[in-house]
């Protein structure tokens, strides 16, 4: 299994009950890029990463992202109501 690293974080207090704006570019390659960002919509930034990562798997053939919104389950958290406007995935 591989090994999950934190990238970027901010707190869910930071977005919470408010439209933000997400961007990711990832190059998929052995020695591919990673830029992502989180804003408010007056243009602040909530949380930014930009690097090198290793986006590709030894011996495959195909990338199948999975695209969605994850985040940590602890006791006691209420339950979480999600809208998306504006998605797109481009090549």
């Amino acid at each position: 299994m591989d090994q999950v690293e934190t990238l970027a974080q901010t707190a869910f207090s930071n977005i919470d009950g408010q439209w933000v704006e997400a961007t990711v570019k990832v190059q998929n390659t052995d020695s591919g890029t990673l830029n992502m960002t989180l804003k408010k919509l007056d243009g602040t930034t909530l949380m930014s990463y930009s690097g090198t990562k290793d986006n590709w798997r030894e011996g495959a053939a195909i990338n199948r992202p999975k695209w969605g919104i994850y985040r940590k389950i602890y006791s006691g958290m209420p339950e979480a109501k999600i809208q998306f406007a504006n998605f797109q995935i481009t090549e």
